[in-house]
């Protein structure tokens, strides 16, 4: 396989993208007090010359990363929609989100710059802040984007080895398999007579939920209710774990992390009761 194959199938290996608007403002938070921890403490680029206080410099650099970031996040995920927990966040799109985050934080701190020095605007000088923006970005980017990514796909990788496949499950005649959340609408997957059916109702996760009898029925992910008697084969990635249900004609079922807790005791559950 040539480097570049490799390289390719890199890229699109899935990245866990944060979960929710909270989980990634406290992320922008953490990279906010590492910016200005090490220009504070290594005073790079010439710091410290600096005349003032640099304490007071490099704090307002931290605080540019927080604001410049908050606002990126707010505007991507609350007002243009864009999901990163999804199936389809790769590599690729961390690389891209993260490089294009780090070019809108270094112009702000170009601004920064011209507001405590009375600077005049420059391309030149925009371009220079913009490089030394991204050489102190990107280490610890690296270092904690690739560690989570690793840390994660490992983990799942164990969770989904500790339930034990059920081989050769035979297919019962009527049996829910997986419910899906489609806007105002659910998406229900079922055996019926032997047969895969699908069925839409206009009702949500929620209520689907709160009326059915069945205890073996439960939330794996926001958009998916699934039926663990029904789950055939259990796999994992960074994002999460995978299922694979009784019936080939049933869509993969993501499982998020947030919901892999009460999954796994649910389908061990079952594995020590049968």
């Amino acid at each position: 396989m040539s480097a570049i194959t490799n390289i390719k199938k890199w890229l699109n290996k899935p990245y866990p993208g944060p979960e929710s608007y909270a989980t990634e403002v406290r992320g922008m938070l953490t990279a906010a007090s590492i910016v200005f921890l090490l220009l504070f403490l290594f005073r790079p680029f010439g710091m410290g010359e600096y005349e003032g206080s640099v304490l007071f410099m490099t704090l307002g650099f931290g605080v540019i990363t927080f604001v410049v970031g908050y606002l990126y996040t707010a505007i991507t995920r609350l007002l243009l929609k864009i999901q990163k927990d999804i199936e389809s966040w790769r590599i690729k799109h961390w690389i891209v989100d993260t490089f294009f985050l780090i070019g809108l934080i270094g112009t702000g701190n170009f601004l920064y710059l011209l507001y405590i020095f009375g600077m005049k605007f420059s391309f030149h000088g925009l371009g220079i802040m913009l490089l030394n923006t991204f050489l102190v970005a990107i280490i610890p980017l690296v270092f904690f984007g690739f560690k989570t990514q690793l840390k994660l796909e490992r983990k799942h990788n164990l969770d989904a080895g500790s339930v034990i496949e059920k081989e050769g499950i035979p297919a019962a005649e009527n049996i829910l398999l997986a419910v899906e959340a489609m806007q105002n609408y659910i998406q229900i997957y079922a055996i019926e007579n032997g047969a895969f059916v699908k069925t839409t109702e206009r009702k949500t996760l929620t209520s689907y939920l709160n009326d059915s009898t069945e205890q073996t029925i439960v939330k794996c992910h926001r958009s998916y209710l699934v039926n663990s008697t029904a789950v055939k084969k259990v796999t994992g990635n960074a994002q999460g774990l995978k299922l694979e249900m009784t019936h080939d004609e049933c869509p993969i079922i993501p499982v998020s992390r947030s919901y892999i807790s009460e999954l796994k005791s649910a389908l061990i559950t079952l594995n020590e009761s049968a």
